[in-house]
């Protein structure tokens, strides 16, 4: 039986101040939390079985899995155990003969999830990650079909880590004997143990490939520029329900969440509104 890990747990600091009221997995893209659109798409490509973790605001995440998804499994953290530590934990609720397909919770993609199981089957080893060549995130060395090591500086010919992989139950074994730790450990022990981990290319094993971390505001405005227009530089916005535009006031590629007031004057160009603050581009515009 297919099953999912969702990571759900992080603070999400660079979305503050918002992320001190709402969690960012439940931050709205075009209208509808991020969460409910990863587990609708885990659904659709039939995982019965899914665990999500959650720290920040977790009551806020209860109460949403509650009303939304109740077959959903939660993995309630007191304190933050890393996304390795977070796995292991969420472990406890899984099917242990099988293996686990991990997603990031701040992510907006298109790809098909039956294509990497596929594959992970085919080429074995302890995990397969999808991979995308993302510029400012390329951290992933590879060398013919399998990863070799992560680095902590952005590599000409390397590739970005999408947080979407498949792990099989033996990577307890490459867990270290403490808390917090990462999956980027857990990766790191198994190749240094001499384990094989596969990977798959997104925007060459699925022409209509699609990927955008939102835990930036950059990121945020990006994912909502690329799938309301299919590329960038275009003029777009997303006015949600119930909010509230000034008249004169111009909005170029802004977000309004629903029920937000918008303040006079602007004009605004690459602007969060929401209930609880604005959330702005920078000036690098790093995605």
């Amino acid at each position: 039986m297919p099953q999912a890990f969702c990571l759900a747990a992080g603070l999400g600091k660079r979305l503050r101040p918002v992320t001190n009221h709402i969690p960012k997995p439940l931050f709205p893209v075009c209208g509808e939390p991020n969460l409910k659109r990863i587990i609708q798409t885990l659904f659709t490509y039939g995982f019965e079985r899914i665990v999500v973790n959650a720290h920040h605001l977790l009551g806020s995440i209860e109460e949403f899995i509650s009303a939304h998804f109740p077959n959903v499994s939660l993995s309630k953290e007191e304190s933050l155990l890393g996304t390795g530590g977070g796995l292991k934990q969420a472990s406890l609720y899984l099917d242990s003969d099988s293996p686990i397909l991990i997603i990031n919770s701040d992510i907006v993609f298109d790809f098909p999830l039956d294509v990497l199981i596929k594959y992970h089957r085919e080429k074995g080893g302890v995990a397969t990650l999808l991979l995308t060549d993302f510029g400012p995130s390329n951290l992933v060395t590879v060398e013919g079909e399998r990863v070799l090591g992560f680095s902590r500086e952005i590599r000409p010919s390397g590739l970005c880590f999408t947080g979407i992989s498949i792990v099989e139950p033996r990577f307890h074994t490459y867990c270290p004997d403490r808390i917090p730790f990462s999956l980027i450990e857990i990766f790191e022990a198994a190749i240094s143990a001499g384990e094989r981990l596969s990977y798959l290319i997104g925007e060459e094993a699925h022409p209509g490939f699609f990927w955008q971390d939102i835990g930036t505001p950059d990121g945020y405005i990006m994912a909502h520029e690329l799938l309301i227009t299919g590329t960038s530089g275009q003029s777009w916005n997303w006015i949600g329900k119930g909010a509230v535009i000034p008249k004169g006031t111009h909005l170029d590629q802004c977000i309004v969440w629903d029920k937000t007031l918008v303040p006079a004057g602007g004009p605004f160009k690459r602007v969060v509104f929401t209930p609880f603050g604005v959330l702005e581009a920078s000036e690098k515009g790093y995605y």
